[in-house]
């Protein structure tokens, strides 16, 4: 499967601050120096520097840009070399599953709104990228509403192959994943976390089923 563009993207930009030619503090380029540069559209550009920012490398500052931050400390990662993509499915369902239950006890109202806004999102719009970075958002939003560090840190420390997994599965289903997405805030919204698992069982269950036919690795 062809490699999105924005993470054509952040693989250059990340090699740029890793060898040097970046450093702290320095702009990187803004949206519309990215879409010049590497021809694409403002939603790719906006995803990558998204994606930058998710993995600690850049920092954005209202009205002046994105910068390499000061004090970047790589986010640690596991080895997924022998990890496939059903292990990380599986792992996704034990975190997940349960992490809807919590959050059906423990999100306010600001959480709960968040949710239905990225779901509502990810149905509108058509562009691949933004669909899987909807799709990425909504899941870490569960996550925090679960309000329970430890699931957050694993969760963090996962993003990035969570997020590969979600283009590639959003290249197959389209934005078909924002109708289990409203399911399940409808359900956390009415405190019913035996539903809330059972809709996030469903949607994950439903996504393996769909997508079995890609069977290489996450690298």
């Amino acid at each position: 499967m062809a490699v999105a563009k924005y993470e054509c993207i952040v693989n250059q930009i990340k090699h740029s601050i890793m060898s040097g030619a970046l450093l702290p503090g320095d702009k990187i380029p803004s949206e519309m120096e990215i879409c010049s540069a590497y021809q694409v559209s403002r939603s790719s550009a906006r995803s990558a520097i998204s994606a930058l920012a998710a993995q600690g490398l850049v920092e954005t500052k209202k009205g002046k840009g994105s910068f390499v931050r000061a004090q970047y400390e790589p986010s640690p990662t596991f080895s997924l070399r022998e990890i496939s993509r059903i292990d990380l499915f599986e792992f996704r369902r034990i975190l997940e599953t349960e992490s809807a239950g919590l959050a059906a006890q423990r999100a306010d109202d600001q959480a709960i709104a968040q949710m239905r806004e990225l779901a509502i999102a990810m149905q509108k719009s058509s562009d691949m990228a933004d669909i899987a970075l909807y799709d990425a958002k909504f899941h870490l939003a569960i996550a925090k509403a679960c309000r329970n560090t430890a699931i957050l840190q694993i969760f963090k420390l996962l993003q990035d192959s969570f997020s590969k997994m979600f283009y590639q599965n959003v290249c197959i289903l389209g934005s078909e994943g924002y109708i289990y997405h409203l399911k399940i805030v409808s359900a956390i919204e009415v405190r019913n976390s035996d539903l809330a698992r059972e809709y996030m069982r469903e949607h994950l269950d439903n996504t393996i089923e769909k997508t079995n036919m890609i069977n290489y690795k996450i690298l």
